[in-house]
């Protein structure tokens, strides 16, 4: 059975400055005022500078990345077996004729498609309509009207073009 590997001091403080470095980016610092505060507070060696505390808060950001990805993976796995479990159950009403079941079994393999992406997208149409300044539909056509208010010919409503 493979051991494991105890945390060290060092790696134990460059997880907590990494995670300190994260909070200050959340809290809308700069990587300049993220390692100036670093320095200031003790949490970094006085080399610390911006591009230190980038690469903190990017590896912070990808070792949670990582870690929600691994549990995510486990609620989808869990997920799975129980619309499983009701899947089976219903299967076997349908298969004797039960409307309700079947409707049931299409709706949990919907599901399932759903949860792992299996699903094609759905198409969309926008159906608002424009409509101008006294609430009448705008044309949506290639007639452009052009108004040109006085204009010195008593015509203030030119022709449409």
């Amino acid at each position: 059975m493979a051991q494991r590997k105890r945390a060290t001091p060092k790696q134990i403080e460059l997880t907590e400055r990494r995670a300190a470095a994260l909070e200050l980016r959340k809290q809308g610092g700069s990587y300049r005022e993220i390692a100036e505060t670093m320095r200031n507070e003790g949490k970094a060696p006085e080399t610390y500078d911006y591009t230190l505390a980038w690469k903190d808060v990017t590896d912070e950001l990808r070792r949670l990345n990582e870690e929600n990805g691994a549990s995510v993976e486990e609620m989808r796995q869990l997920q799975l077996e129980q619309l499983n479990a009701l899947w089976t159950k219903q299967y076997d009403l349908a298969l004797e004729g039960d409307g309700w079941a079947l409707d049931r079994c299409l709706a949990i393999q919907g599901r399932i498609g759903a949860l792992f992406g299996l699903n094609a997208p759905v198409k969309t149409e926008n159906k608002n309509e424009l409509t101008g300044p006294n609430g009448q539909p705008l044309q949506t056509g290639s007639q452009v009207t052009i108004y040109i208010p006085n204009n010195g010919r008593g015509d203030n409503h030119p022709p449409a073009v």
